[in-house]
């Protein structure tokens, strides 16, 4: 007699009772890896997509049959009676309500944002900071001030990818001001974004600054590093960049948490928000 055979269930059914559930699959998580190793071939190679597309076949083929023609199930037996959880009593009462802003419209969350000039800020003394652990990285490993300068202008300046170890330890004034560029601006970038992003993030916002956003940073430097810049990701020391990279989400975070929030504009009136009101009042000192 087959599983699904309705007389076994409802015999297996009088003996205990049973829910029947849909069977347990592997086959959405073959597919979803093969989809991974699709998407790898931007920073791999096209056999790895191939492979890729081969996993996904195969898990599409096999959730299918899991389906079609017939679905598979399993059936479950409940505790006894008086096993089961206790059924969770209903206590009906008051929810706290998002604020409504003008035209009773719904809060937008964040209610709150740390103002621009604390992203620039720390952006800023996050990048000082990247810059000194570079440093000592270069001089430490290296003996040359100037290594961690050059790797960092490769990214911008094809001559210096055909560059010996030798050459990239010594001075370049135009691999310096490329550097000095280069450095400052992806910095001002970060802060910016850490003083957009921090406030929507869950709790432990120093958490999410100082340890979180920066190994995945240095995640997506690392797929990335290759053909962004073969030199640097010849000669990177990875503990040094880790740690440079969570020095920078550390101050970073520290004086982008520190500024005082300032609320956003959606419960302030029309007129405030495209400055009516401050425009009239000067009018009225005026008169």
């Amino acid at each position: 007699m087959s599983q699904d055979d309705p007389a076994d269930r409802e015999t297996q059914a009088g003996a205990e009772e049973v829910i029947r559930l849909p069977a347990p699959t592997a086959w959405p998580i073959i597919l979803a890896f093969g989809v991974v190793l699709m998407a790898a071939t931007v920073v791999t190679n096209i056999v790895v997509g191939c492979f890729g597309f081969v996993i996904l076949l195969a898990g599409a083929v096999g959730w299918w049959h899991d389906v079609f023609p017939v679905d598979q199930h399993e059936d479950v037996a409940l505790a006894p009676e008086g096993k089961r959880v206790r059924e969770i009593q209903p206590r009906p009462g008051q929810v706290d309500h998002l604020k409504v802003g003008e035209a009773q419209h719904r809060v937008r969350l964040p209610e709150s944002i740390h103002p621009y000039s604390a992203g620039v800020r720390g952006g800023i003394a996050g990048g000082v900071v990247m810059a000194i652990f570079a440093v000592l990285h270069g001089v430490l490993d290296e003996d040359s001030f100037w290594f961690p300068v050059n790797l960092l202008a490769a990214v911008v300046m094809p001559g210096m990818a055909d560059a010996s170890l030798e050459q990239l330890k010594q001075f370049n004034g135009l691999a310096l001001t490329v550097c000095l560029v280069v450095h400052g601006l992806v910095s001002v970038l970060l802060g910016l974004l850490y003083g957009v992003i921090l406030p929507m993030l869950p709790s432990r916002h120093f958490l999410w600054g100082a340890v979180v956003l920066p190994l995945m940073w240095t995640g997506i430097v690392g797929a990335t590093l290759g053909v962004v810049n073969p030199v640097l990701s010849e000669y990177v020391d990875w503990p040094w960049f880790i740690a440079a990279q969570v020095a920078f989400g550390l101050v970073t975070g520290l004086v982008v948490l520190r500024s005082e929030p300032i609320a956003t504009l959606q419960t302030w009136p029309l007129a405030e928000r495209v400055a009516l009101e401050g425009r009239r009042a000067e009018s009225e000192d005026r008169s």
